[in-house]
């Protein structure tokens, strides 16, 4: 995955799925809209992870940042 923010945050939104991953997929997710925060795909991505791992009001941000950026 490297530096690649799409990469890092679909790894992130896999790595979510194992159960015995507890901040793995959240810091994946979180070092992925660090280095592309403007994509789309990676926020949402993001954001669906930070909202199933118990980190909502930090989801909502993305989700509403993704919406700013253009709907759909």
């Amino acid at each position: 995955a490297g530096d690649d923010a799409l990469v890092l945050s679909i790894a992130a939104v896999l790595r979510e799925e194992l159960p015995q991953d507890d901040d793995g997929a959240v810091a994946r997710a979180r070092r992925a809209v660090a280095f592309n925060p403007h994509n789309h795909d990676v926020l949402d991505f993001a954001a669906t992870v930070l909202m199933l791992r118990g980190h909502p009001d930090e989801a909502r941000e993305m989700f509403l940042h993704c919406l700013r950026l253009g709907p759909g």
